[in-house]
């Protein structure tokens, strides 16, 4: 029998901690690393269901062709076509919490985007209420 190997990818930086996850036999795992506790690997329960938080077209960034889509979704929208985004793409696009998809939003991840491509460390929700206007 032959032993798999697993393969890990670091997805975030959170300054005291490293989130990790291995895929093995097409097995998704999680792990969180508490840096200032030695560095021991910890299982995290994850939800495949449950959308990221301003990462749209899931692909565990954050980034400008996030703010794209939900810009695309919402010309599509204003112009009374049909939402191609899924129930996971919407609440991920909702970044500001007005329970609208719409140039707010797109402006809030390029914000974050800039942030976090000049050092920012702060996670998305973290930085939004610190820039809450």
């Amino acid at each position: 029998m032959a032993v798999k190997k697993k393969k890990a990818s670091h997805i975030a930086v959170i300054p005291r901690y490293r989130v990790i996850f291995t895929v093995c036999d097409n097995v998704l795992t999680w792990y969180s690393v508490d840096l200032a506790d030695g560095g021991e690997m910890v299982p995290v329960p994850h939800d495949p269901d449950k959308s990221l938080l301003g990462d749209v077209n899931e692909d565990g960034k954050i980034d400008a062709k996030d703010a794209s889509d939900i810009l695309v979704e919402y010309s599509k929208m204003s112009t009374g076509g049909v939402s191609s985004f899924s129930d996971k793409q919407k609440a991920a696009a909702n970044v500001n919490g007005d329970d609208k998809i719409d140039a707010k939003d797109a402006s809030a991840i390029l914000s974050y985007y800039s942030y976090t491509s000049t050092g920012g460390k702060e996670d998305i929700e973290s930085f939004l209420k610190s820039n809450k206007e």
